[in-house]
């Protein structure tokens, strides 16, 4: 199970207004932002998620977007949030010795048993260029 921001978030419509805040990754769809405290952030399109999840050998059994409308009480800012969830398994021909590796699944459904790919380890990926 993956669950991070999603394309069109408040926050990214935020780092969008920052003129040096998008940074170049090289990937038409990636939108990479840096924010103030020098950590970066990648908002993900669900083209862009399937994509990289392709390149490190899973599939995308379900994939949606999360939106939900948030606001905050005491100042009354409205804030449309946006995640993307994906629930991911590998490829029937990724299992080793045609079993299961994490012993939670069986071969013959595929099912993902090992923990799920962070989204660190799939922004590693973006910056590599898969």
């Amino acid at each position: 199970l993956i669950r991070d921001y999603g394309r069109l978030d408040s926050k990214q419509l935020k780092f969008a207004r920052a003129p040096a805040a998008r940074l170049e990754s090289g990937v038409a769809e990636c939108d990479w932002y840096a924010r103030g405290d020098g950590t970066t952030v990648v908002f993900f399109s669900e083209a862009l998620l399937r994509r990289l999840v392709a390149a490190a050998g899973l599939v995308v059994e379900v994939c949606k977007l999360d939106r939900r409308l948030v606001v905050n009480r005491a100042t009354g800012v409205r804030m449309q949030r946006v995640w993307i969830v994906a629930v991911l398994r590998r490829e029937a021909a990724a299992h080793i010795g045609g079993a299961s590796a994490g012993g939670k699944g069986s071969a013959s459904s595929g099912r993902w048993s090992w923990p799920p790919l962070s989204m660190a380890a799939a922004a590693a990926l973006l910056l590599v260029g898969i």
